[in-house]
């Protein structure tokens, strides 16, 4: 059995089209639409920078949580309330809204500023945790590609990212090189679904795999919490922009109580000796293509 075929397996019940349904809901329910979603963002560190470092916000049981719930949607609710309860408790005074420290355009639907942010994690935690694999086309053979690709494949070697959230709260990433990206994708190349089932039905095996990564050194703080109790991997970028991967074996003597604070962490692996604890894994270069999988 593949990698690819245990990600399958293992990934909950809760179908793509419930997961829309789950997300959509909600913001009907409080008269908002996913334009005006922006001006409930959370005015919380974490949801600043480029990378989802915000998502170690999510408790650590979440995966397996929401995976063996029999009452998905009201487990989805215990998690938001958590994330943002951390959130609350992280920042000095009141977490606020993005939009009640702008100005708004009038047309702005007018909605409770806290159940603005709630339906903002909710649509975020939704997106990444069911992913942009439709996991239920694959299993049904639904998955006809098109007579032209929506994006031309590379003439050259490309570099593929496949990720999922796993049962520790962190991301783990197969990284593929293929060698004809044309050959093998050809008219699915541009389509993560479409991808993801060429790549599974071929057994291609990945160049690399990280497990556990937990962070990236470019993204943002998220809240000071405790390290996890087991090795993780992060992801830093070299001088042109391309991801680095690391592995540190016990992040709670080596982060301590800096975990949680990007400058912290990085300042103590910049620190005489702090390198030694950081094992350098992977050199990746570009990233053509990513692809995240659903729980």
């Amino acid at each position: 059995m593949s990698i690819l075929d245990e990600w399958i397996q293992e990934a909950g019940s809760v179908s793509w089209s419930e997961w829309e349904e789950i997300r959509v809901r909600y913001m009907e329910k409080i008269g908002l639409d996913t334009r005006d979603l922006n001006y409930y963002v959370p005015q919380h560190p974490a949801m600043e920078g480029h990378f989802r470092n915000w998502l170690r916000l999510l408790p650590t049981d979440t995966v397996p949580r929401l995976r063996g719930a029999t009452d998905f949607e009201s487990e989805l609710e215990s998690v938001i309330d958590e994330i943002y309860a951390l959130m609350e408790s992280s920042v000095d005074g009141e977490l606020r809204a993005l939009v009640e420290v702008i100005d708004p355009p009038e047309d702005l639907p007018s909605v409770d500023p806290v159940l603005g942010q709630r339906a903002y994690l909710r649509n975020q935690i939704v997106l990444q945790l069911r992913g942009d694999v439709n996991l239920t086309k694959i299993k049904h053979g639904e998955n006809t590609p098109p007579s032209e690709p929506t994006i031309t494949p590379p003439e050259r070697s490309a570099l593929i990212f496949v990720e999922r959230r796993n049962e520790c709260n962190c991301q783990d990433t197969l990284i593929f090189k293929i060698d004809d990206p044309g050959t093998l994708f050809g008219s699915r190349y541009g389509d993560s679904t479409l991808m993801f089932d060429a790549l599974w039905r071929t057994d291609v095996e990945p160049d690399q795999i990280m497990y556990n990564e937990a962070f990236d050194t470019e993204g943002s703080s998220w809240a000071k919490t405790s390290p996890p109790d087991h090795p993780i991997s992060f992801r830093s970028t070299d001088q042109r922009n391309r991801p680095q991967f690391f592995r540190v074996q016990e992040p709670a003597n080596h982060y301590g109580d800096a975990w949680g604070d990007i400058t912290e962490m990085v300042a103590i692996g910049n620190s005489p000796g702090g390198r030694e604890e950081e094992e350098f894994v992977y050199d990746a270069g570009s990233i053509d293509w990513q692809v995240t999988v659903g729980i």
